[in-house]
């Protein structure tokens, strides 16, 4: 296991979204290592916008959330 930091290319401009820069980002370290990514998310639409864009989406734990103090 690993994790990728990509720092911004010159000229990158960011989406309006966070959760579309998140999957924007996710889907260009994929492009680039050649292998996997995943995004993990407590929202519904985030993960169905990342399973559209080719990536692997999964639910966070509800123990994981913030709000479940």
């Amino acid at each position: 296991m690993s994790i990728e930091i990509l720092l911004d290319e010159a000229g990158h401009r960011r989406e309006a979204g966070a959760d579309d820069e998140i999957i924007e980002r996710s889907v260009l370290l994929a492009q680039i290592t050649g292998g996997p990514a995943t995004v993990v998310t407590a929202g519904t639409g985030m993960r169905l916008r990342a399973q559209a864009a080719g990536l692997h989406a999964v639910r966070l734990p509800e123990k994981c959330r913030k709000d479940q103090g």
